[in-house]
């Protein structure tokens, strides 16, 4: 579907009237997920550590 300036539109998300538009809207969500992927990574090593942490303590007290 080709709207009056010849640029093509994206006919699968009604409300991205472009595909540049919907390729910034898909960046955006890939970028935030990446971000919450990152900060479950740091809250799962810390976690990790802790845990080492406490089973050492409870080996050698």
């Amino acid at each position: 579907m080709v709207n009056d300036h010849g640029k093509k539109r994206d006919v699968s998300d009604g409300w991205a009237s472009t595909s540049m538009e919907s390729k910034i809207v898909l960046h955006e969500l890939s970028t935030a997920q990446h971000e919450d992927i990152v900060s479950q990574a740091r809250v799962d090593r810390s976690m990790r550590f802790l845990l080492i942490d406490r089973c050492l303590r409870f080996i050698r007290p």
